[in-house]
Formats: C-alpha cells, structure tokens, sequence
C-alpha cells in the first residue's frame, strides 16, 4: 500500500508545476501580477504543500488546505487531515457548493476545538463537559 501511495504522489507532484498566462495581450500590471505569483508558489513551498495534501488523501481519504491571513496581514496555509488528529467537516448546500467547513480536534491541552469557517468568519468553539463554551 505504501509503495502505491509513493507512486501516485510522484505521477501526481514529481514535476514543478507550470503556470501559462492565457491572455494573448496582458498589460505590464498583469505581467507583474503573474510573476509575483509565480514567485510566491516557489517561496511559500505549495509543491510540498501540495504533495503532503494529496498524500493524506490518498492514505486516510480526507484532507484539507486552509488559506489564511495573519494580523500582520502575511499569507499562510496549513494542510489539515484525520492522520493528524483532525475531523473534517464540510457542509455543502443544496447544489453541492460548500457553505461551511468545520475541523474537531484536541488542543496541546487536551481540549476538544470546533473551529467553524464560513466565507467571512472563523468561529472558535470549546467542548467542556458536553457543552460549548
């Protein structure tokens, strides 16, 4: 099992990805944009990111990457999956487009977490004794 799963991750991110600017006249903004993102898949390290993500798929069936940006205002991601103590949670509406996303887990401290995550907000619940607090 563990050789299959190495074989599908090196046929699914064994070659650096390729980005293609698909308007046939961009503007000098647009070219800018474009190489900055480039530049920041290299320098926040997505191929690794996304290698771990599609391994955790492929090992346990679930996995999740997050966005984020700090107080500061830098960008950030964390992959996020039942291998590493996490219930996954989405909730999807009607058409099958995710309204929310939810994680359960434990703290350091041994406490249960329900993070929620919506569009706009993350809201940070505790478990005690059955109860949120």
């Amino acid at each position: 099992q563990k050789k299959i799963v190495e074989k599908q991750i090196l046929y699914l991110c064994g070659k650096q990805k390729q980005f293609t600017l698909i308007n046939p006249s961009p503007t000098d903004a647009e070219k800018a944009l474009f190489s900055e993102i480039k530049a920041s898949w290299l320098n926040k390290n997505m191929e690794q990111i996304t290698a771990k993500l599609f391994e955790n798929q492929k090992i346990v069936g679930d996995s999740a990457l997050i966005h984020f940006f700090d107080e500061e205002g830098k960008y950030g991601c964390k992959v996020f999956s039942y291998k590493d103590g996490y219930v996954l949670l989405p909730k999807y509406d009607a058409f099958g487009r995710m309204e929310q996303f939810s994680l359960y887990y434990r703290d350091k401290d041994g406490k249960e977490r329900l993070d929620i995550y919506d569009k706009e907000n993350l809201v940070r619940c505790t478990l005690e004794k059955g109860n949120v607090v």
